[in-house]
């Protein structure tokens, strides 16, 4: 949850569709919009509104920390996880930066 704006951050995993998992949000007006996709299994998303930052894990062949601005754009890859660690949540030391 982004508390500055009341929009909300959300992971999503589609099974049906062949597009996989995607990161959206809903904004306070009700609306939603998708803003990152082409992920395999998206998890443990925070967000980090003071820098515009979000950072979440990728699970899938090729598990990952990802990190991205908020509204999706430059996202990368910030550490491969690809030995068999398998996080599935993430947090930020908002006082230590």
């Amino acid at each position: 949850v982004d508390v500055s704006t009341g929009s909300i951050y959300y992971s999503a995993v589609s099974y049906i569709q062949s597009d996989g998992g995607a990161i959206g949000v809903m904004l306070p007006n009700g609306k939603h919009k998708v803003i990152l996709t082409r992920l395999d299994y998206p998890q443990g998303l925070v967000v980090y509104p003071s820098k515009g930052l979000m950072f979440y894990i990728d699970s899938g062949w090729d598990t990952y920390i990802g990190q991205a601005n908020m509204d999706g754009t430059q996202a990368s890859v910030i550490l491969d996880l690809s030995d068999d660690r398998k996080p599935e949540k993430l947090t930020i030391d908002y006082k230590s930066n």
